[in-house]
């Protein structure tokens, strides 16, 4: 009896991590979704949209509101993405090389860029990046919708 209570104490613990782990992931998103309209709206607001008259004119505000958060965040993913696979470590022992020659104390331990890439690093896997692409292409899938509008209208 005392077992099958300890598996159901396992079980709600797995239960409440998984619970825990989904409302994070959710929570990232909403926010990266009302970041986006957020930004998408201030662009709308800045060519003045509430003050246009023709709706050609409004469908060119909206494509242009939707289209510039979308490919932000859609570049954004694919900059974490690639730089996840250490691509830009080259780009990192140039600048602390530059940097060691200005400030005396970051100076680099190791001379030759071959050992600086032969060292171990820590890479972190990034995970949950697939909602950067969604949203970014969602955004995108909208403004090509008010452009196609646009150009019916």
């Amino acid at each position: 009896m005392k077992e099958i209570k300890d598996e159901s104490k396992k079980e709600n613990e797995n239960y409440q991590e998984i619970s825990e782990s989904r409302r994070d992931k959710i929570i990232k998103n909403v926010i990266l979704l009302v970041v986006m309209l957020f930004t998408s709206f201030l662009i709308a607001l800045s060519a003045k949209i509430f003050e246009q008259t023709k709706a050609k004119a409004v469908m060119k505000i909206l494509c242009d509101s939707f289209f510039v958060p979308g490919v932000f965040v859609l570049c954004t993913g694919l900059l974490v993405l690639i730089s996840g696979t250490g691509f830009f470590s080259g780009l990192k022992y140039i600048g602390r090389s530059v940097l060691g020659v200005f400030i005396p104390g970051i100076r680099l331990k190791q001379k030759k860029y071959e050992g600086y890439k032969d060292k171990p690093v820590d890479k972190k896997k990034v995970k949950g990046m697939i909602m950067f692409f969604v949203s970014g292409a969602s955004f995108i899938v909208v403004a090509c919708v008010f452009l196609i509008m646009y150009y019916v209208l």
